[in-house]
C-alpha cells in the first residue's frame, strides 16, 4: 500500500521549484503518494515501493503532477496520466530497499 504521510517535517525551508525543476508527486485521487524524478518528456523514475504491493501494480488511477512545489496546485496544464508502470524484474515487495525501481510513461 501507500506510505503514511509525516506528521511533520522540523526545521524545513520552502523549496522554489526552479531548485528542483525535476522534482514530481506522485498522485491517486489527489493525494501525494511518493515523489519522482523526470528523466525525459515522457518518463519519471522513482521508486517500486511507490507503484507496487504484495497485490500487484498500483497503476490505477496514479497520476504525475509536475513543476510545484504544493501538492495541491493541480492545473489542467501539469497533471498527466501513467499509461504505463514497469519496474525491476527482481522486486519483491516483502524486501523493499533491493531493486526498489520502476519506470512510469
Amino acid at each position: 500500500g501507500y506510505a503514511e504521510p509525516p506528521s511533520k517535517i522540523v526545521n524545513g525551508e520552502n523549496a522554489d521549484i526552479t531548485e528542483f525543476p525535476h522534482q514530481v508527486s506522485l498522485q491517486v485521487q489527489g493525494q501525494h503518494i511518493c515523489g519522482g524524478t523526470i528523466l525525459d518528456a515522457t518518463t519519471i523514475l522513482t521508486a517500486a515501493h511507490c507503484v507496487v504491493d504484495d497485490n500487484g501494480v498500483l497503476g490505477k488511477g496514479l497520476e504525475v503532477v509536475t513543476g510545484v512545489t504544493d501538492y495541491l496546485e493541480r492545473r489542467s496544464d501539469n497533471v498527466f496520466s501513467v499509461a504505463k508502470i514497469t519496474y525491476h524484474e527482481n522486486y519483491n515487495p516483502n524486501n523493499y530497499w533491493q531493486n526498489d525501481i520502476a519506470i512510469l510513461k
